[in-house]
């Protein structure tokens, strides 16, 4: 369908944005429409009806029409390319150096912004979660539905947010799995992943300890978090190639 770059312009520039659908089961029994987000931001989720809907109870499939879409600049919706030599996760957030030093990683981010703004021009404003959350009110117009039910995960939850409180009249059920804080987007995200890996971590440790006889990693909850630390230590000293790739890894933590 098409949508306004600029919402403040509504007849002026216009751009495509593709959206899927997976009809319910049964549509004597419909209840309406179900819009999927994968999260990102900015992942693609063309595929999403197809790739949940053997996830889901036959209750939700026979009544909710699975609607995917790919967000404004990505995928299948006039992708914008701003130039960047590794877009994903590791490359956008590389590690720091073995020492703790991040300046490297500052250098990187400033080249990024640089090298998106350069590439992107005037057009990166309108690349908002504002906008896409006016883009999904689109497709719900296009569906005919007064209402819209909503599925998002990760930053799909934070995009669902801005949409009911642009549209909360026009939003039916939501469901919001995952969620990212709306008061730290999206810069101090980061923030909240190492807290809460470091407070669940004893969650994950207790079942590495009850599997000691298969991991090896030991049977106590203090003994697998040494164990971690021990080995996170020795990988951000030495990183170890994957085997097949041109990668290294080293260890996540928080």
């Amino acid at each position: 369908m098409q949508v306004p770059l600029d919402y403040r312009n509504p007849g002026g520039e216009q751009f495509e944005v593709a959206v899927s659908k997976l009809p319910a089961a049964n549509s004597r029994d419909r209840r309406g429409a179900l819009l999927l987000n994968p999260g990102g931001p900015a992942l693609p989720g063309l595929d999403r009806p197809g790739a949940v809907a053997p996830t889901l109870p036959p209750s939700v499939l026979a009544v909710y029409d699975l609607i995917g879409f790919d967000p404004r600049g990505v995928g299948h919706s006039t992708p914008q390319s701003y130039g960047l030599d590794d877009p994903s996760l590791a490359g956008l957030f590389p590690y720091p150096a073995a020492d703790g030093s991040i300046t490297a990683n500052v250098d990187h981010a400033r080249a990024d912004a640089e090298r998106c703004a350069t590439n992107a021009g005037k057009k990166l404003q309108y690349f908002t979660t504002a906008n896409t959350a006016r883009d999904m009110d689109r497709i719900r117009t296009a569906l005919g539905e007064e209402k819209i039910s909503y599925w998002g995960r990760s930053y799909g939850t934070y995009l669902g947010a801005v949409y009911e409180s642009l549209f909360p009249e026009r939003a039916d059920r939501v469901v919001l799995e995952g969620n990212v804080d709306p008061t730290k987007v999206w810069a101090q995200a980061t923030d909240n992943w190492g807290k809460a890996m470091s407070e669940r971590f004893p969650d994950a440790a207790r079942v590495a300890a009850a599997q000691q006889a298969t991991l090896g990693l030991g049977g106590t909850v203090d003994e697998v978090t040494q164990k971690y630390l021990a080995l996170a230590d020795r990988l951000d000293r030495t990183p170890a190639p994957v085997p097949g790739s041109a990668w290294t890894k080293r260890w996540w933590r928080s």
